[in-house]
């Protein structure tokens, strides 16, 4: 089926309102021609120190001395460097760094001749059998932490973060990839980075071993950091501090995101107990104040955007924590006194001076979050001189999200309120207008503008469902336990009727209406529409917040006749289950009788949806929302046979 691009637009309603010795195999290697890490054996970190062995390099130590200005204008921090030195674990352990002091001024040496400068261009994932070594030697001393993890070959560790970067890092544009380079990065966050790899490589074995090891050399640090203890001396070693501490959230926050869509529910339990350390750092850091910085080199702005963004995906996941196993917001709103990110074109821009012609291009800078929030809900958004980007219109939306969350906290009853719900749809409808200006209501995950619009309207949708059911008690996906967050979502109250309920109900068919217009068997086998875990949790408040309201009606019609809105959504979903059948193998399903009236168009949505996310995917909370809603729907069936 061709989709046409009408079909891809937001439908606008009117009043309507996610080894050993290799030998000869080397001289093989050699005379085919094949690349030196293909052989190169994984390092365990169950390493005794008295059997640690130091390469046979000469020391460079002459060769760095002295080179203040280099230090001083570095991005990456110098995980080896005197500065970092012993790189923030026990003193019972600087025996062991003491022995790779060798790879340590290897490593500077080659961060020198890199010439990292405002105006280079390098190959961002680049990592090389002397970057591999550098992370072995950095991973050596928590060995005692880690002692059944085993580093991954150069080869494989390359091919997972290939995988991240082609599948994930759009999703979350928290690395500026003109001034990163793997080599200048703490061996934690290589870690984790390479574990959400490995899931989109579908590896996720190797990924949990990955996670677990970044995890623990991550908290270790955190438990023996020095850099707050200690007076910096001078402005470079307060940048590499700074760059250290950046790098330390920035693997909390993968670690984060990796925990919040795992299969297992105590790796859930894990990204919970993330969240303190991540707000020390969004407390304790200094973004708000190099957020206001105004003359700035191109890579002192790469560092305090790259900063502000690793602050706001936390945000972001805090409340994506909030919405989906309802816990309460960790960081306020109001407690944020940041810009919102930059432009694309700025954040892409490869060197210093397309840099700086975007920014003459621009006429302002980005509006302050609270700003930019507060004009959303008295409706001044419309004006804005500068648009936010997709990713400050995503982080947008969750403020307006972590608002309904807190209006629930406040009401008494079930129901906002009509003012209430007023304000939180003008607030939403003016989000939308700035959606569309800003992706040009391109609904295509592999648009020009990126994942993050597709993801966004997903987020729209579960917003204008929460101002309209209180699901939020009721999510118990944290326990990944189908039955249980299944009977929990069927305890939820029957919805009331009210032309109010309007621009959920549209929002919530529309959801459904993309993946069936994409083709239910394609998207269900490749999730290259719904990228996986954003939208499956989405589509499972949809599915629950339709369902019930048809169930309403099927129990009211007959006393309470349809209004013509009713009519008119009640036709929608008939259109869209028509097209559902028609696109999918059903085998025995009994499809035909989704036609016999509401209650049974709730089954089919329900069925619908499951089906959608019945087969395996990188990402198991994608299988984990199938199952909730199958069980859900058999509650359904159940309760149905039940009454007739």
């Amino acid at each position: 089926m061709r989709i046409h691009e009408a079909d891809l637009r937001v439908v606008a309603y009117g009043d309507f309102t996610f080894i050993d010795p290799l030998g000869d195999l080397e001289k093989f290697v050699e005379g085919i021609e094949l690349p030196p890490e293909f052989v190169t054996s994984p390092i365990s970190l169950n390493i005794c120190c008295d059997s640690a062995a130091v390469p046979e390099n000469p020391p460079l130590e002459a060769n760095v001395q002295g080179n203040n200005d280099f230090e001083h204008n570095i991005v990456g921090p110098l995980p080896f460097s005197r500065h970092l030195h012993p790189h923030g674990v026990p003193s019972r352990r600087n025996i062991i760094f003491e022995q790779a002091v060798t790879y340590r001024m290897i490593w500077l040496k080659n961060i020198i001749d890199f010439g990292l400068t405002g105006a280079c261009k390098l190959t961002a994932l680049e990592f090389t059998d002397n970057d591999i070594k550098v992370l072995e030697e950095g991973l050596r001393p928590f060995g005692n932490i880690a002692n059944d993890f085993t580093l991954p070959s150069l080869r494989t560790l390359m091919r997972y973060m290939e995988a991240w970067r082609i599948g994930l890092s759009r999703h979350f544009p928290v690395i500026h990839f003109p001034t990163f380079r793997l080599g200048n990065c703490i061996p934690e966050l290589i870690l984790a980075i390479a574990a959400l790899g490995a899931v989109q490589a579908l590896e996720e074995h190797t990924s949990r071993k990955l996670y677990k090891a970044a995890r623990a050399v991550a908290l270790e640090r955190l438990q023996v950091d020095r850099f707050d203890s200690q007076p910096e001396t001078n402005s470079s070693s307060d940048d590499i501090s700074r760059i250290l501490k950046l790098q330390s959230a920035q693997t909390l926050v993968f670690l984060l995101i990796y925990s919040t869509w795992a299969r297992d529910a105590s790796v859930v339990t894990e990204g919970f107990e993330l969240h303190e350390p991540i707000l020390q750092y969004m407390r304790g850091s200094d973004v708000a104040k190099h957020d206001h910085s105004i003359e700035q080199t191109w890579i002192e702005w790469a560092l305090s955007e790259t900063e502000r963004r690793i602050f706001f995906l936390a945000f972001c996941f805090f409340d994506i924590h909030t919405i989906i196993y309802n816990r309460p917001p960790s960081i306020f709103t109001r407690e944020i006194h940041l810009r919102l990110p930059c432009s694309v074109e700025e954040w892409q821009a490869t060197d210093d001076q397309e840099w700086a012609a975007c920014r003459q291009a621009k006429p302002s800078d980005p509006i302050s979050f609270k700003s930019a929030l507060e004009s959303l809900v008295t409706a001044e958004a419309v004006g804005w001189e500068t648009l936010p980007c997709a990713f400050g219109n995503l982080i947008l939306l969750h403020g307006v999200l972590q608002r309904i969350y807190l209006q629930r906290q406040l009401s008494f009853g079930s129901n906002l309120g009509d003012q209430k719900i007023h304000e939180i749809h003008s607030a939403l409808s003016s989000w939308a207008s700035i959606w569309q200006r800003v992706s040009g209501s391109d609904l295509h995950p592999n648009s020009e503008h990126g994942p993050i619009p597709f993801t966004s309207v997903a987020f729209l949708t579960v917003a204008y469902v929460r101002t309209h059911m209180d699901i939020g008690p009721h999510m118990l996906l944290a326990s990944r336990d189908p039955k249980a967050v299944a009977s929990a979502l069927f305890s939820i109250a029957p919805l009331q009727r009210h032309s109010n309920l309007t621009s959920a109900l549209l929002h919530a068919i529309h959801s459904l209406s993309l993946p069936v217009a994409f083709g239910i068997e394609h998207v269900a086998r490749s999730q290259s529409i719904l990228w996986c875990c954003q939208h499956a949790v989405c589509a499972l408040e949809c599915a629950i917040f339709l369902s019930k309201w048809l169930e309403t009606i099927a129990t009211t019609q007959m006393s309470n006749p349809l209004e013509p809105y009713e009519s008119h959504i009640l036709s929608s979903v008939e259109s869209v289950i028509k097209e559902a059948v028609d696109s999918a193998d059903w085998e025995h399903t009994d499809t035909p009788s989704w036609f016999q009236g509401p209650r049974h168009m709730g089954i089919a949505v329900l069925k619908v949806w499951s089906k959608i996310f019945s087969e395996k995917s990188a990402w198991a909370i994608t299988v984990h929302v199938g199952e909730c809603l199958n069980e859900y729907a058999r509650m359904y069936e159940r309760s149905f046979q039940h009454m007739t």
